[in-house]
């Protein structure tokens, strides 16, 4: 996932950036994959899942 998600946030940053548009969105869309890959790396995303119950 990590492999997928993060350079399209950056390539989607970097795009906004030289179109001058909000970048807000960009950081936040690039923290978001971050978060989540290496989440679902470390396995935290895997035990929350098993202690919701899903």
């Amino acid at each position: 996932m990590a492999s997928v998600s993060v350079p399209i946030a950056a390539s989607l940053a970097a795009v906004n950036l030289i179109r001058g548009e909000d970048f807000r969105l960009n950081t936040q869309v690039l923290v978001y994959s971050v978060a989540i890959s290496a989440l679902s790396t470390s396995g935290a995303l895997a035990g929350a899942a098993s202690a919701l119950g899903m």
